[in-house]
Formats: C-alpha cells, sequence, structure tokens
C-alpha cells in the first residue's frame, strides 16, 4: 500500500506534528509500507526516511511536490537519496529568494529520524520556480525518476485550474486525483484529458490522521521506480488499484 503525496514540517502548511519519525509510525499503523514525504520545493525531510528503510520498518521513494512557472502542482519521485539531491538542488536555485514570514505562513522545520531539529528553511518554499511543466519534466525525466501530476482536479495549483485542460504527450507516468474524488467522476467529461494517463489518488496529507486516505496498492517484485512505471503501464504481469477515502475507484 502506497502513499507518495505526504507533506512534513518542511512544507509551511504542513503541521508541526508531520516528523519523519511520526509519519512512518503513523503509515505502518494504517497499513501503508510504501510511502514518499513530497514537500514544497523540497527534500531535506524527505531524505530522513531512508533511515527507517535501512531499518526494513518501510519502503519509500524519495521526492519533492514542486510548484512551476504555470503554478501546477507536480509529484517528483526517485530511487536514492542521491539522485534527490541532485535534482533538489536545481529546483532549490530556481526558487524566488524571498524570505519566509513564519508568523504568516508557518515555520519550515528540517526534522531528524529522532525528532531533533536540523534547521529551519528560511527561504519560502510555496513560491513558483522560474522552470516551466516541460522544463521540470525534462529534468526528472533525466534523473530517471517518475512524474505525477498532483491532484489534477483541485481548484488550485492543478493543471486543470491553470490550464483548463490536460495535455496530451506530457512526459508524466501518472494524473493524481483528489484522495475524496469518486470513480464516476474519472472520465473526460469531468476532468478533460483524464483518460491520457494512469490515475492515481494519495492522501495529500498535511496532518498525521490524513495518511493513507488515499492510497495505491502496487502488485511489483520490488519497491522501485523500475517496478511503479511498469506497473502503471501493465508490464509484465505489474498492475495496480487505487483506493479513495471511501474505498476502491479504480
Amino acid at each position: 500500500m502506497a502513499d507518495f503525496h505526504i507533506h512534513s514540517t518542511l512544507s509551511p502548511c504542513g503541521s508541526l506534528e508531520m516528523s519523519p519519525k511520526k509519519i512512518v509510525e503513523t503509515a505502518i499503523q494504517k497499513g501503508i509500507n510504501f510511502i514518499a514525504v513530497t514537500d514544497h520545493n523540497a527534500y531535506e525531510n524527505s531524505i530522513q526516511i531512508s533511515k527507517f528503510v535501512e531499518r526494513s520498518l518501510i519502503h519509500a521513494l524519495y521526492g519533492m511536490e514542486i510548484q512551476t512557472s504555470e503554478e501546477v502542482h507536480l509529484l517528483a519521485l526517485f530511487d536514492s537519496v542521491e539522485k534527490i539531491r541532485e535534482f533538489g538542488d536545481i529546483i532549490y536555485e530556481h526558487l524566488p529568494n524571498v524570505p519566509n514570514n513564519p508568523d504568516y505562513f508557518g515555520d519550515q522545520v528540517v526534522v531528524d529520524e529522532n525528532e531533533e531539529i536540523i534547521k529551519f528553511e528560511e527561504k519560502l518554499l510555496i513560491n513558483s520556480i522560474d522552470l516551466n511543466l516541460d522544463e521540470v519534466l525534462n529534468l526528472v525525466e533525466f534523473y530517471e525518476g517518475i512524474s505525477i501530476l498532483s491532484h489534477v482536479n483541485a481548484a488550485h495549483f492543478s493543471i486543470i485550474s491553470q490550464l483548463g485542460f490536460i495535455p496530451e504527450d506530457l512526459k508524466v507516468e501518472a494524473v493524481e486525483v483528489l484522495y475524496n474524488t469518486e470513480a464516476s467522476k474519472i472520465k473526460d467529461e469531468e476532468i478533460p484529458g483524464v483518460s491520457l494517463y494512469p490515475v492515481v489518488t494519495f492522501s495529500d496529507a498535511h496532518y498525521l490522521e490524513e495518511i493513507g486516505r488515499g492510497y495505491v496498492v502496487f502488485n511489483i517484485e520490488e519497491p522501485t521506480v523500475g517496478e511503479i512505471k511498469k506497473a502503471l503501464k501493465g508490464l509484465e504481469g505489474r498492475s495496480y488499484e487505487v483506493y479513495g477515502e471511501k474505498g476502491r475507484i479504480l
């Protein structure tokens, strides 16, 4: 059971209870055994999950949620800490140098596996970077990651809210619908272009109790980017099932 859209204390909109340790503990309690922490334009808490992977407590991909110059949110996921570091450092360079205002936006806190604070991120993370969607997708491809358009049917920061439709031939492996989307609404009449890509849903959790409210069951041989890609394409016997807050939707 995989939930690849979880925010932590590093996202200003995330609860300060969302430490890497508590995210892992809560996911395990809910039967989620494959996660990705995906903060806004930042990866430092995502890589803290590797400490729990090393102890065989959970599986993980390492990623972030990028806000492109079109104000479209995109999940980028990678197999290794090294790849997300290289990719993420490029994204950070393209983030405007605007300081965070903790009193207005909230703190942006990097926390280690023991819940010790490492640092407070001072640059505001929820701005758009100055790379467009195609430029970011090319970067994800270069670093051999997975691109998933975030919450495409959301009212804000989605490709539907910004463009009105999902274009053909985007270099994305899947599109994410909101966790509370009904199966009957996943069609082109409701979400223009949704039939062009595999559809998934994750929790987009900002609070511990929200983890796992949307998840995907991947029938794969090992928890890797390559296996996820095969499952999304239905190759070599791999497959996937999608569950929202009211049960299976695909």
